[in-house]
C-alpha cells in the first residue's frame, strides 16, 4: 500500500531531526514522501494597491522568501536523495488568513495524505499558549494522523540545543497512528 506522506518543514534543527529520524525508522521504500515549507507572505494591503513602488517592494520581498524556501528545500531534498527515497517539495504561501496551521491542514486535506509528520519544538506551556503550537495545532485539526517527532535530551545536546522536554524524556510522541 502506498502511503503520502507529508513532512511540515521549516529551518529549524527539530525538523531536520524529524526527517532524519523518518528516514531511518518510520518511511517505507514505497511511500510517496513531499517535503512541505509553508512560508509566510505579506498582506495584500489596500495601500499597496495604490502604492505602486510599495507594491513593487512587497513583491521584492515575497520573492525572497519564496527564494528562502526553495534553499531550505533544496537542502532537505539533498537529505533525501542520499536516503534514495523518492520526494518532491512543495513551497506555499499562508492563505489568506495568515495562517501556517490552517495552510498544513488545508494542503495534507488536499492531497488525501495518509500521515503528516512535524517536529516538537519543545514549546513550554507558557510559549504554547502565546504563540500556539503549529504542531499541537495540525494534530487537532488536520484530517490525518499526525507523527509528531521530538529529539531525547542527549539528541539536544548533539544538536547544540538546550531545551529541555521533561521527566520522561520519551524519544519520540507517536500521536494517531495507533500505536
Amino acid at each position: 500500500m502506498t502511503r503520502t506522506v507529508i513532512f511540515a518543514l521549516d529551518e529549524s534543527k527539530f525538523s531536520q531531526h524529524a526527517l532524519e529520524w523518518s528516514i531511518h525508522n518510520y518511511l517505507h521504500a514505497q511511500d510517496t514522501v513531499i517535503l512541505l515549507n509553508v512560508r509566510h507572505r505579506y498582506p495584500d494591503t489596500h495601500v499597496a494597491q495604490q502604492d505602486e513602488a510599495l507594491a513593487t517592494e512587497l513583491e521584492k520581498l515575497e520573492a525572497a522568501r519564496l527564494n528562502q524556501s526553495n534553499q531550505l528545500l533544496q537542502h532537505y531534498s539533498k537529505i533525501m536523495d542520499t536516503s534514495k527515497f523518492a520526494h518532491k517539495t512543495v513551497s506555499l504561501p499562508c492563505n489568506k488568513n495568515g495562517s501556517i496551521k490552517d495552510t498544513i491542514c488545508d494542503y495534507t486535506e488536499q492531497v488525501h495524505a495518509t500521515v503528516l509528520v512535524m517536529a516538537s519544538h519543545g514549546m513550554n506551556v507558557t510559549s504554547r499558549m502565546t504563540l500556539g503550537s503549529v504542531s499541537e495545532y495540525c494534530l487537532r485539526h488536520v484530517a490525518c494522523p499526525v507523527l509528531i517527532v521530538r529529539p531525547t535530551s542527549a539528541q539536544l545536546k548533539t544538536m547544540g540545543l538546550v531545551q529541555y522536554f521533561g521527566e520522561n524524556d520519551p524519544v519520540h510522541i507517536m500521536v494517531g497512528l495507533g500505536l
